[in-house]
């Protein structure tokens, strides 16, 4: 599972097809311990990004290039 760290805290990365092509890659808190009355919701995303691209890896990759480029993450790993 890829990983994005920012500013000394690990982030995990959500990668979701939207339509066809189109990806959604979250960058999300990794969350400490599930709450007992909310099991299945996710955290809520720090980051979005939309992206077209031929597969999930491609597409995490990708967005992952960008939001280091951009300077809103320090680093990733895939």
């Amino acid at each position: 599972m890829p990983r994005a760290r920012s500013h000394g805290s690990e982030h995990e990365v959500r990668v979701t097809r939207d339509l066809s092509d189109n990806w959604a890659v979250e960058i999300a808190p990794i969350p400490a311990s599930p709450r007992k009355w909310e099991p299945y919701k996710p955290e809520p995303a720090v980051l979005l990004v939309k992206l077209h691209a031929t597969s999930r890896d491609a597409a995490a990759r990708a967005a992952l290039e960008q939001l280091k480029q951009q300077g809103k993450i320090d680093d990733f790993s895939v």
